[in-house]
């Protein structure tokens, strides 16, 4: 059998099958093939063969594809959800039953009249494309216009997951595969944003990332929404930061930090860390933890480059251990047990990071992504 992505030519030809097989007139020889095909294989089923798809061959195993398909529409269009959700599975699952046997289509193509242009392999992917992919399409378009502005539980989200599924059994690649999903994902995702589900959001968008790699968008994406809930948590505004604060802080650098090692870094990824080190480092400086507040403002320094602010919060932080050096050094101690031990650290921690290995491929990363110019140029 031949690959189906070879079949990547058809994206620009007209519709193959008809929305409506029992009217209109045909648009040339493939289209009233196409009508005939789906008119001859839906067809009288046996209890057996409707509900649990024995004694089925090539024929019936496509026409019961098509049953399920139109009594899932119909269950859709009453109403009725939890019948559709069931016969949507059902509809899929003989789907892919049938899509991964090459015989259904050869005699699909047998008992019709295709052009010779029209291999097994493209009308399998057509087939999925036009009855289901764009079906499903069309519920979301109008769920969308009957809804207005959805939350992300909306029904016309159970068909943008269905289409995403879908796309797998058609084997298009990934730019077809996003031109497809994008306008669907994108309004899922604004109505995500809209509610503050981030968890919602971030499953959405680590499925995503992984199915477009290389390609940054669901990516960068992901950690933004991995920002926005981490803010979400945080007390308001900054300078009143606490020690849950600092939990928050350290909690989402270490997701957004896995997310970068798992794929691979970008220059939004890099400034969402910057960010977030710069605000770690201000909860602990709250916390009156300044040594190790000095290390997460380098580390944001690493990440985010010259940036104004971070700069104004290290210059803060350094003349906050200094006075702490200062009284210690002063006498016999300060009297408090914690600022004893900020001084007994003092700049060291941060001297240390800075000649650490880690500071060397923080900055790495930066110029391996572009986000440091080149000597001469800065």
């Amino acid at each position: 059998m031949r690959k189906t992505l070879a079949t990547q030519d058809t994206s620009t030809s007209a519709p193959l099958f008809p929305p409506d097989v029992r009217a209109g007139a045909a648009r040339g020889e493939n289209h009233e093939s196409a009508r005939r095909l789906l008119l001859f294989v839906d067809r009288r089923f046996t209890f057996a063969q409707r509900v649990f798809g024995w004694n089925l061959d090539p024929e019936t195993r496509l026409g019961r594809v098509l049953l399920l398909r139109r009594q899932a529409f119909e269950a859709e269009r009453a109403g009725a959800f939890h019948t559709a959700d069931f016969l949507w599975v059902e509809a899929h699952r003989a789907l892919k039953n049938a899509a991964a046997d090459p015989e259904v289509w050869r005699h699909a193509l047998d008992i019709s009249s295709f052009s010779p242009s029209i291999t097994p392999e493209i009308l399998r992917t057509r087939f999925i494309q036009e009855l289901f992919i764009d079906l499903h399409r069309a519920l979301f378009d109008s769920r969308q216009a009957a809804v207005g502005s959805p939350d992300p539980s909306d029904r016309a989200f159970v068909h943008c997951a269905h289409v995403e599924r879908l796309l797998d059994l058609t084997g298009f690649g990934p730019e077809k595969s996003a031109a497809i999903l994008w306008p669907m994902i994108d309004a899922w995702l604004t109505a995500c944003r809209s509610h503050g589900e981030w968890r919602r959001a971030i499953r959405i968008c680590r499925r995503l990332a992984d199915r477009f790699a290389p390609d940054s968008a669901y990516l960068d994406e992901l950690v933004v929404c991995m920002l926005r809930m981490t803010i979400d948590r945080l007390t308001r505004p900054p300078g009143s930061f606490t020690i849950g604060d600092a939990r928050h802080l350290r909690s989402g650098i270490r997701t957004v930090e896995r997310v970068c090692e798992t794929h691979r870094p970008t220059a939004l990824i890099l400034a969402v860390l910057a960010r977030l080190h710069a605000m770690h480092a201000v909860a602990l400086g709250n916390t009156r933890d300044c040594a190790e507040a000095l290390v997460e403002i380098a580390v944001a320094l690493d990440y985010g480059g010259d940036d104004v602010q971070v700069r104004r919060t290290r210059e803060a932080l350094t003349a906050a251990m200094r006075d702490i050096l200062q009284k210690a050094h002063a006498g016999a101690g300060t009297g408090d047990a914690l600022l004893d031990a900020q001084a007994a650290k003092g700049f060291g921690p941060v001297t240390q990071y800075q000649l650490s290995p880690r500071s060397a491929s923080i900055r790495e990363m930066r110029r391996v992504v572009g986000a440091v110019p080149p000597r001469g140029q800065a």
